[in-house]
């Protein structure tokens, strides 16, 4: 009995320290991600039409944005207050801003620098 409830102690330990972390993505690896609106998951797809990652996500998205650095990806939703920022190559999220519901569309600029986001529910543009 003393070592089924170490065991137990140690896989509740686990549980819990996994956190929000998914399958890393090394960002020299060529794939193809879709983000799946009906499970807010996001698929990642080789070379090879091979989903060989799965990222499920507890919110709201709609969209997803990859960055020039080819290693942030962010993910924004209409019903979402925040946008989320998620490393691939650390497989989890490493930041969120405060922007509002209302998220529709971003896009990155031609610089690779600069972002721009369309705010549908209050018919403005946030750069």
């Amino acid at each position: 009995m003393k070592w089924g409830g170490l065991f137990l102690a140690i896989v509740l330990l686990t549980g819990c320290n996994s956190g929000n972390a998914f399958t890393k993505i090394n960002k020299s690896q060529s794939f193809l991600a879709t983000v799946n609106i009906k499970d807010t998951s996001l698929t990642f797809i080789d070379e090879n039409y091979h989903a060989f990652a799965k990222w499920d996500i507890s919110e709201p998205f709609t969209g997803a944005l990859l960055l020039a650095d080819k290693d942030t990806i962010l993910l924004y939703g209409k019903e979402m207050e925040k946008v989320q920022v998620y490393s691939l190559s650390a497989g989890k999220l490493i930041n969120s801003w405060e922007i509002g519901k209302g998220i529709v569309n971003m896009q990155l600029l031609r610089d690779g620098k600069s972002i721009v986001a369309v705010n549908q529910s209050n018919h403005s543009i946030y750069f």
